[in-house]
């Protein structure tokens, strides 16, 4: 499938961060690929090892299951809402003397995950259907352009033998999966950002577009004056949240002592000494003085190498605390 045309489709395994149920990604960061604004992404050192392991997974689950299992030689797309892609890591056929293209013969969907130690946690009981959100909505979206009622993720976590999770369909996550999907997608067809919310993604594409600051405040717009309102109320909360943080942090110190560390029924807790991070003024200021470089000198090298500030949104100092 072209570059292109898979911008103007929306995939399985995108469809949860198009409708900001990712952990992983935004919904920002999909509209910039499909758009043409930024590169797709191309993997990175799990992912690769996660295709690399797919085939094992998918020998073990057809011998341990007595299956056959086809694979899609390219993507398969909704003929109903052509706007929804699959690429399954494969479908179980009901009959493998009949043809395995024919969908009428596909029973069941096979995907294959690896997943690292510390997601193990973000997984349930074998069997179940208990998968991280995005796995859920990709399986759904899987099982709605191929036409089946069930989607087994064989998954290996932590590197240890493979187990099944049972997905079945579920109307109603279909359902939301076309409403959102189609939004979105009329999102990048007509280049309107999704709804702004508070991933990096978005700090970083509004900080891009305006660099810079002029001397001007702009007045307050109504619905703006709600937004500060609301600031204001999560930020009390916060200051009253933090409080509460430090003083437990500071009780639970005084019961570790001089132990590395406590374990407790919800994990380890560790308090142990360390060492902090180099400090470069002060560094500056010794090799300064060590070489003779005169005060003029040392303004014009710290002028010259100062960060370009990154525009933080600031609270007004009245609500200091």
């Amino acid at each position: 499938m072209s570059q292109a045309i898979a911008h103007e489709l929306l995939g399985a395994s995108e469809i949860a961060a198009a409708l900001g149920l990712s952990q992983w990604r935004s919904p920002l960061e999909v509209w910039l690929e499909k758009t043409g604004q930024a590169p797709a992404f191309e993997g990175n050192r799990c992912t690769a090892w996660g295709t690399d392991l797919e085939p094992a997974l998918r020998t073990w689950y057809a011998r341990e299951y007595q299956v056959a299992i086809w694979i899609p030689p390219e993507s398969l797309t909704s003929a109903e809402h052509p706007f929804l892609r699959a690429t399954p890591d494969g479908l179980v056929l009901a009959d493998d003397q009949l043809a395995p293209d024919d969908p009428s013969n596909w029973s069941q969907g096979f995907e294959a995950k690896s997943v690292g130690w510390r997601m193990a946690h973000e997984w349930g009981e074998p069997g179940s259907d208990e998968v991280p959100t995005p796995f859920l909505l990709q399986a759904q979206q899987n099982m709605l352009v191929a036409g089946v009622d069930a989607w087994h993720l064989v998954a290996s976590i932590g590197g240890a033998p493979p187990v099944v999770y049972a997905i079945e369909r579920d109307d109603e996550l279909i359902a939301m999966i076309i409403d959102g999907g189609r939004r979105f997608m009329a999102c990048v067809a007509n280049r309107v950002p999704p709804a702004i919310d508070g991933s990096e993604a978005w700090s970083r594409y509004i900080a891009e577009r305006h660099p810079w600051s002029t001397e001007e405040y702009v007045r307050a717009r109504p619905e703006d004056e709600v937004l500060v309102s609301r600031w204001r109320e999560v930020a009390a909360q916060l200051a009253e949240l933090e409080r509460v943080e430090a003083e437990l942090k500071n009780q639970i110190a005084a019961a570790i002592g001089e132990a590395s560390g406590m374990v407790s029924s919800l994990g380890r807790i560790s308090y142990r000494p360390r060492r902090g991070g180099p400090n470069h003024a002060a560094a500056f200021a010794a090799l300064a003085d060590e070489v003779g470089i005169a005060e003029e000198r040392r303004a014009e090298l710290l002028a010259q190498h100062q960060r370009r500030d990154s525009r933080p949104v600031m609270a007004p100092r009245s609500w200091s605390r």
